[in-house]
């Protein structure tokens, strides 16, 4: 069974041996990555492709653990040496295949983003997705979430460690776009089962070929466990109240990788969406977050929310709160809810601090 973790083991020098035909690796670097831990590819995946949205920096301690200099580099982060796999040699050559013209170093990129993307989803198989192992995988994920309550009432939710600033949806949320981290519409596609008919994830950059693999492997796995609890008799249990088990189907789920702007401009004048969604994409730029409110204001529904979680204050050509707050008004009035929700955090390891202070505001179309 491909979730197994004998077999994971098994398999794990023959995705190796394939890894090395898409990315430059010496046979002495084969052997290093032979010698790592299968679940390594899946801290060095997320690290490269997912963005801000989920950056992990396990704790240093002996550098061969992490595979440095190869997988990543120790950095000092908050007072205390880490290990970035964003800084390693691995990630380097990758960059450079992302940057190439070349039509051969792309196809080699894509093939190597779609099968670390299959890769770590076994990784999350075995260890089990609701496991506090996998989770720590995804630290960051999501950062901003729509799922229902126990009486099937929808709520944007801000998680923030322990606690969690939510704010209720009362209108319909049949269809959504999600500008960002596909990560997080990925998971909306299984808590939206029933309330949600197609969510359409729109990003770009050097994550967009690995994580519309996540969502395409993932949303093969939420068709099957609902076939599967459908036939079983569970399903009823898992959905909200109001909708019956025989008749509820997971949301479509579609991916565009070529950017916000680009994805935006192409719209048919007449699309209209429920919800639009732009979550830690400070990092795309101010251009990015600009397309995504023109986005909003011209194709939400009467009614419709733009909802947005970003940190207080820009660094370098990010695009902060402070960069976006006076645009989104000038184009979708003042929000019906604002305010401060914890903060952006960047790193596994427990004792060092979460990164920037972020804030939310929901807008709503008039």
């Amino acid at each position: 069974m491909l979730n197994s973790e004998s077999q994971l083991y098994e398999d794990y020098p023959l995705f190796v041996d394939e890894v090395s035909q898409h990315v430059p690796m010496s046979a002495e670097e084969q052997h290093i990555a032979k010698s790592m831990l299968p679940a390594l590819w899946a801290y060095w995946g997320l690290a490269l492709f997912s963005g801000d949205e989920s950056t992990p920096y396990p704790p240093g301690g002996d550098p061969e653990l992490w595979g440095v200099p190869f997988f990543g580099n120790e950095v000092e982060k908050n007072g205390r040496r880490v290990v970035d796999f964003s800084a390693g040699e691995l990630a380097e050559r990758v960059q450079h295949m992302y940057e190439s013209d070349d039509p051969d170093a792309q196809r080699r990129f894509a093939r190597l983003s779609s099968r670390v993307a299959w890769w770590t989803f076994r990784v999350g198989a075995v260890a089990g997705f609701a496991s506090e192992e996998w989770c720590n995988f995804m630290p960051t994920m999501p950062q901003t979430l729509i799922k229902p309550d126990r009486a099937g009432q929808l709520h944007v939710h801000f998680p923030d460690g322990n606690k969690d600033v939510a704010h209720p949806i009362e209108k319909s949320c049949r269809t959504i776009m999600n500008f960002g981290p596909g990560l997080t519409g990925m998971v909306m596609g299984g808590e939206l089962i029933g309330h949600t008919q197609k969510i359409e994830c729109v990003s770009g950059g050097i994550g967009a070929t690995y994580i519309s693999s996540w969502l395409e492997i993932n949303m093969r796995y939420i068709q099957n466990e609902v076939a599967r609890r459908r036939q079983d008799g569970t399903l009823q249990a898992t959905i909200s109240p109001q909708f019956k088990a025989a008749r509820v189907r997971p949301p479509e789920l579609c991916y565009s990788n070529h950017g916000i702007s680009a994805h935006v401009d192409a719209l048919n004048p007449k699309s209209r969406y429920d919800i639009m969604l732009l979550s830690s994409v400070h990092s795309a730029g101010v251009t990015e977050s600009h397309a995504a409110i023109r986005g909003a204001a011209k194709h939400l529904r009467e009614g419709g929310l733009f909802v947005v979680k970003a940190p207080d204050v820009s660094l370098g050509h990010e695009a902060g709160m402070d960069r976006i707050a006076d645009y989104a008004a000038e184009h979708l009035g003042s929000p019906a809810a604002s305010g401060p929700c914890g903060e952006l955090r960047q790193n596994l390891d427990p004792n060092l601090s979460r990164d920037r202070a972020a804030s939310f505001a929901i807008y709503q179309k008039q």
